[in-house]
């Protein structure tokens, strides 16, 4: 694979964002099957980091791609181009900046094959959303950013899919190894720019301490030096740091791994910044660095911050308070050896998280390096002729990036309407009709010789006359998404059971194991109501009724589109709008039911939501397989199933005849001993379903 990265840093400058880009080509460098190009934006003036780069990490400056000293957004893509023309096709390219992905993802050419990295995605009531986030979306970019934070609000404010977002914290690489036992150096250090947004008030009054007071010595690593708004604090310490007091140190513009070994001597690193930084979700370079390095940060007392280190960890502090540097000084000086090994604990769990094995992991999976598919033994020709691919999207994200695919794309308008003229298939290629729809039926009666034909069908075709029409005896493979589907495919047209395969729709198992929400033992999930006699949301309410009978802790959240918003559901079926009408009025004149009923409208970020929630349930008539149940289990929660034709095939002995008989086992599940363990087990049930599974499958089925 032909990797480029292109990011907004300025490469001559050494801070936390170009460290961060020097150790991502690390890790790039150590993926055998990846060949990396890194694109500057700024013509080199200094080497100090560029000399640090893998011997097999390319370096191109801006004048080697038809630019001057400074690449620029507008003229990106054909800079790119011409380079591509002299030296061959990037497969993808991983770009940082708002400006570069605005410009890349814009242009069709790019937006299929860019990885997009954004440390953050802090929403702002007073701007918009970057622009390029609806692009990445409609192209299927995967995303990287920087913390769970930050993706969760990738996926609920921007409504990213959960599946293309990965977490990649900054990378640690190249570290001295921790002195052993306990420090012999100075026991604070602060390393970084001297900017006033990053505590320098507060480390000046320690700095003006006698050490006596304070208790510690203190070492300054100083970087480049930002005054912004604050001159007065940097006049400040740059009059310490001229004369600096006993037991003060100062070292300026030190190479990168001088400046580790210095901060790996140290028992703390300073690591408090202003309370503007306070609802930042980006993580700090420096502080995995001391992690990693075995030193325990100061910080402030963030959301971030308790999210990644916990609530009780020792030493974060409100910057909001007074005497910060008093404060630091008796925590610090006053520290028991029992905070010192629970700090010593998280932060160990923080360095594994920014390991270079971590990471390499975590980029291997999002290049497709990392997919346990099946190797075919020839290169595939695959056609996939669909009028909708929400089901197989994550199939086609594979296929569309590995090398021994040839993906064509044929698009129907309706299940039933064909779109563009149709083009003969050729003979040796692989034609995978998604939806058993009209696509299935012409293609089953022109279908060359040599090519193959593989058949997917779904519940709502499956009692169509589409089926009907197919000319069975062409179509070289049938999947089916329960075995409830095989046996009536079977019986209905006589299709041999060798050639069917069971194959249920795909969940994200991985990205579906979070940690649940406080008070989600008493949440019930419920989601898609529409249409009505099709999911039944009435008896969703008669559950839930009788389950506060017995406990009134039991709520019930809803998701998904309202009927009303659906003229088929609404305006076109008079029979189901009264009976919404009615299961409404029930609703919302019982207090004891509307205070317990909450209904959340659909959106992308599906992981999320089942945090919230302990149970999921199903009170649907039929279904094919209901993925809300698979992804419920993969989440944690426990399902409840009224039963349905299949229902018992995927989900066993959590089927019921009617929903109600769960409520016993409900009871035991939110009250007793052993929940955490209980919803591992559900978890643990729902991962033949993983979407890794499905790809693989998929892969022989096509081969």
């Amino acid at each position: 694979m032909r990797l480029a990265v292109l990011a907004e840093q300025n490469f001559n400058l050494v801070d936390g964002s170009t460290i961060w880009l020097l150790n991502l080509c690390r890790m790039l460098a150590a993926l055998p099957s990846v060949e990396t190009t890194l694109i500057l934006k700024e013509a080199l003036s200094s080497r100090v980091l560029a000399d640090d780069l893998p011997a097999n990490i390319a370096l191109v400056e801006p004048t080697e791609i038809g630019s001057q000293s400074r690449l620029t957004p507008d003229e990106i893509s054909s800079a790119l181009e011409n380079f591509e023309g002299k030296f061959g096709r990037f497969d993808r390219i991983i770009v940082r900046g708002d400006a570069f992905l605005s410009s890349l993802l814009a242009n069709e050419g790019w937006a299929g094959r860019v990885i997009a990295y954004s440390p953050s995605a802090k929403p702002r009531l007073d701007a918009s959303a970057p622009g390029w986030i609806a692009d990445a979306i409609g192209s299927r970019a995967p995303l990287l950013t920087q913390s769970p934070i930050s993706k969760a609000i990738f996926e609920t404010f921007h409504d990213y899919p959960a599946a293309l977002v990965e977490v990649l914290p900054p990378v640690v690489h190249g570290l001295p190894v921790p002195p052993p036992g306990p420090a012999t150096g100075p026991l604070l250090v602060y390393s970084g720019k001297i900017d006033p947004g990053y505590g320098l008030e507060w480390l000046c009054d320690l700095i003006d301490m006698p050490e006596l007071d304070r208790g510690f010595a203190i070492t300054v690593l100083a970087g480049k030096t930002i005054a912004r708004a604050q001159p007065l604090a940097v006049a400040r310490f740059e009059a310490l740091a001229e004369a600096p007091s006993p037991g003060v140190s100062v070292h300026r513009n030190l190479p990168h791994s001088a400046a580790l070994s210095e901060m790996a001597r140290a028992r703390f690193g300073f690591c408090l910044r202003s309370s503007d930084y306070d609802g930042n979700v980006e993580i700090s370079t420096k502080v995995l660095e001391f992690c990693a390095l075995g030193v325990v940060p100061i910080l402030n007392d963030t959301a971030l911050n308790r999210d990644l280190l916990g609530a009780d960890y020792p030493f974060l502090f409100d910057v909001a308070l007074p005497n910060i540097a008093s404060r630091v000084a008796q925590r610090l000086s006053g520290a028991t050896e029992q905070e010192m090994a629970t700090a010593r604990a998280r932060i160990s769990v923080i360095a594994e998280m920014a390991s270079s094995r971590s990471a390499a992991s975590i980029l291997a999976k999002v290049l497709g390096e990392a997919s346990p598919q099946a190797e075919p033994a020839k290169p595939v020709a695959l056609r996939v002729a669909s009028h909708d691919n929400k089901f197989l999207l994550r199939f086609l994200d594979r296929a569309a990036h590995d090398p021994r695919l040839t993906l064509r794309r044929e698009t129907w308008r309706g299940i039933g309407e064909a779109g563009n003229v149709l083009e003969q298939t050729s003979s040796g290629e692989t034609i995978f009709c998604e939806w058993c729809g009209e696509n299935a039926v012409w293609h089953s009666h022109n279908k060359p010789k040599g090519a193959r034909l593989i058949v997917r069908l779904h519940r709502f075709e499956a009692y169509r006359d589409f089926p009907g029409r197919v000319n069975w005896p062409a179509v070289d493979r049938l999947i089916v998404v329960s075995q409830h589907f095989k046996k009536l495919m079977i019986e209905a047209h006589g299709i041999p059971p060798d050639r069917i395969d069971v194959l249920p729709q795909y969940v994200d198992c991985e990205g579906l194991r979070r940690k649940k929400r406080p008070g989600a033992r008493f949440r019930i999930g419920y989601v898609g109501l529409v249409p009505f006699g099709h999911k039944r949301l009435d008896r969703a309410v008669d559950i839930l009724e009788a389950l506060r009978a017995k406990d009134p802790r039991f709520t019930l959240i809803v998701r998904g589109a309202m009927p009303w918003k659906m003229r088929w559901a609404w305006d076109d079926s008079p029979n189901d709008r009264r009976a919404y009408e009615q299961v409404f009025d029930r609703i919302f004149s019982d207090p004891n039911l509307s205070e317990a009923i909450r209904f959340d409208p659909p959106g992308a970020d599906m992981e999320e939501w089942f945090r919230e929630v302990g149970f999921v349930l199903s009170t649907s008539s039929s279904e094919g397989c209901h993925t809300a149940i698979m992804e419920g289990m993969a989440s944690g929660a426990m399902p409840i199933v009224r039963r349905w034709p299949g229902a018992a095939d995927l989900f066993g002995d959590f089927v019921h005849e009617e929903a109600e008989d769960a409520i016993p086992l409900a009871l035991a599940h939110a009250t007793e001993a052993g929940w955490e363990g209980r919803c591992e087990s559900f978890s643990a049930r729902a991962r033949g379903w993983d979407v890794e599974v499905f790809n693989r499958k998929m892969m022989e089925l096509i081969a």
